[in-house]
Protein backbone atom coordinates (compact mmCIF):
# COMPACT_ATOMS: atom_id res chain seq x y z
CA UNK A 1 0.00 0.00 0.00
CA UNK A 2 1.26 3.43 -0.92
CA UNK A 3 2.13 5.59 1.87
CA UNK A 4 0.10 9.05 2.03
CA UNK A 5 0.55 12.23 3.02
CA UNK A 6 -2.48 14.23 4.69
CA UNK A 7 -4.53 11.98 2.97
CA UNK A 8 -3.17 12.08 -0.43
CA UNK A 9 -1.24 9.26 -2.14
CA UNK A 10 1.54 10.09 -4.01
CA UNK A 11 1.67 10.24 -7.84
CA UNK A 12 -2.11 11.01 -7.57
CA UNK A 13 -3.49 14.38 -8.66
CA UNK A 14 -4.80 16.65 -6.41
CA UNK A 15 -8.63 16.91 -5.78
CA UNK A 16 -10.45 20.08 -5.71
CA UNK A 17 -10.97 20.32 -2.17
CA UNK A 18 -6.94 20.07 -2.19
CA UNK A 19 -3.97 23.51 -2.00
CA UNK A 20 -0.53 23.35 -1.70
CA UNK A 21 1.61 24.47 0.60
CA UNK A 22 5.31 25.57 -0.28
CA UNK A 23 7.72 25.96 2.52
CA UNK A 24 11.34 27.12 3.04
CA UNK A 25 13.59 28.26 5.93
CA UNK A 26 17.01 29.38 6.64
CA UNK A 27 17.90 26.07 8.20
CA UNK A 28 16.87 22.60 7.56
CA UNK A 29 13.98 22.08 9.32
CA UNK A 30 11.49 19.11 9.80
CA UNK A 31 7.80 19.89 8.91
CA UNK A 32 5.08 19.57 11.01
CA UNK A 33 1.09 19.83 9.51
CA UNK A 34 -1.47 20.07 12.14
CA UNK A 35 0.30 18.29 14.87
CA UNK A 36 1.71 15.56 12.18
CA UNK A 37 5.43 14.96 10.90
CA UNK A 38 5.06 14.47 7.35
CA UNK A 39 8.43 12.95 7.24
CA UNK A 40 9.46 15.97 5.03
CA UNK A 41 12.11 18.49 5.37
CA UNK A 42 12.95 22.44 4.13
CA UNK A 43 15.86 21.81 1.69
CA UNK A 44 18.39 24.26 1.64
CA UNK A 45 17.76 27.78 0.35
CA UNK A 46 16.82 28.76 -1.92
CA UNK A 47 14.88 25.87 -2.41
CA UNK A 48 11.61 25.21 -0.65
CA UNK A 49 9.37 21.86 -0.09
CA UNK A 50 6.09 21.22 -2.17
CA UNK A 51 3.22 19.44 -0.01
CA UNK A 52 -0.02 18.51 -0.61
CA UNK A 53 -2.81 20.04 1.98
CA UNK A 54 -6.56 20.20 2.46
CA UNK A 55 -7.91 23.40 1.76
CA UNK A 56 -8.62 25.24 4.74
CA UNK A 57 -6.55 26.43 8.22
CA UNK A 58 -4.01 24.72 9.13
CA UNK A 59 -1.18 24.45 11.82
CA UNK A 60 2.55 24.47 10.83
CA UNK A 61 5.60 23.56 12.98
CA UNK A 62 9.03 23.93 11.75
CA UNK A 63 11.94 22.06 14.08
CA UNK A 64 15.30 22.16 12.77
CA UNK A 65 17.20 19.14 12.74
CA UNK A 66 19.08 19.22 15.83
CA UNK A 67 16.10 20.46 17.81
CA UNK A 68 17.24 23.42 19.22
CA UNK A 69 14.79 25.96 17.16
CA UNK A 70 11.10 25.57 16.61
CA UNK A 71 8.80 28.33 15.00
CA UNK A 72 4.85 27.71 14.44
CA UNK A 73 2.47 29.53 12.56
CA UNK A 74 -0.82 29.19 11.31
CA UNK A 75 -2.00 29.61 7.56
CA UNK A 76 -4.69 29.09 5.22
CA UNK A 77 -4.55 27.56 1.85
CA UNK A 78 -7.46 27.70 -0.30
CA UNK A 79 -8.82 25.10 -3.02
CA UNK A 80 -6.33 24.64 -6.18
CA UNK A 81 -3.98 27.32 -3.98
CA UNK A 82 -1.01 27.62 -3.37
CA UNK A 83 0.22 28.80 0.54
CA UNK A 84 3.95 30.18 0.22
CA UNK A 85 6.05 31.05 3.55
CA UNK A 86 9.91 31.09 4.22
CA UNK A 87 10.62 30.69 8.11
CA UNK A 88 13.52 32.54 9.67
CA UNK A 89 14.74 29.59 12.30
CA UNK A 90 18.52 31.10 13.05
CA UNK A 91 19.22 33.01 16.33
Amino acid sequence: MAATLLGVTPGRSQTPDMGTLDVGSDLPAEIFIDGTDTKQQTPPPPRSQRLPVSAGHHSLKLTTLDQKYTSTIGFKVDRNGTFTIVMHLAP
